[in-house]
């Protein structure tokens, strides 16, 4: 299992505050390509992106914009997939 970044919530905080890529990436003080790759190429944010949304969306716990994912190299002990594997 792999912890990734949930685009369905950060997508549900763009809906509440009625903002679109721009305004959003704006409100954060980043790029409209930024907010792009996270939500249509699955791009992780980094730690400053996602404190940054925290603070602009206070009702958000961390916990709630990640998700555990089953990894496709599970088992492949020996492959670097960047991800930091958790054990149930």
């Amino acid at each position: 299992m792999k912890q990734k970044f949930n685009i369905d919530k950060m997508k549900e905080i763009m809906q509440k505050k009625k903002l679109g890529n721009t305004e959003l990436a704006e409100k954060l003080g980043y790029s409209r390509s930024n907010i792009w790759r996270i939500l249509n190429k699955g791009v992780t944010p980094g730690t400053n992106f996602i404190n940054c949304l925290l603070e602009f969306e206070p009702d958000c716990k961390y916990e709630e914009l990640f998700v555990m994912e089953d990894d496709e190299n599970e088992g492949n002990y020996g492959t670097n997939s960047g991800s930091i594997k958790v054990s149930q």
